[in-house]
């Protein structure tokens, strides 16, 4: 991909990437924004009683967990794994709280 796409390679441009758009298609920036601000509909909408379950692919799971950690953007897709069909654990009681992440031991 880099060689053919060489403004996507996040590991060559760095940050440059994040913004670029494919035609038709959003940046890295433009689904980060995207995920959280879902992300934080969700939070702020739910009692701290409930349990939700949440499916998604493994690009909207590191942007929730980067915003978590503190991290930017290429620290979100490089820095982090996220095994297919891994579980991510958050607990909201006070404020959002990483549990247990990309766990594939059920698997």
């Amino acid at each position: 991909m880099c060689e053919q796409f060489p403004e996507y390679a996040l590991e060559v441009v760095g940050h440059a990437a994040t913004g670029e758009r494919p035609r038709g298609g959003e940046s890295f920036l433009d689904l980060r924004d995207r995920v959280l601000t879902a992300w934080r509909g969700l939070v702020d909408g739910l009692d701290t009683d409930e349990t939700v379950v949440v499916v998604t692919h493994g690009g909207p799971t590191r942007f929730v967990l980067a915003d978590l950690k503190g991290l930017d953007v290429v620290e979100a897709i490089l820095g982090q794994e996220q095994d297919n069909g891994a579980l991510t654990e958050v607990r909201l009681a006070n404020a959002p709280e990483l549990v247990s992440e990309n766990e594939t031991g059920f698997l």
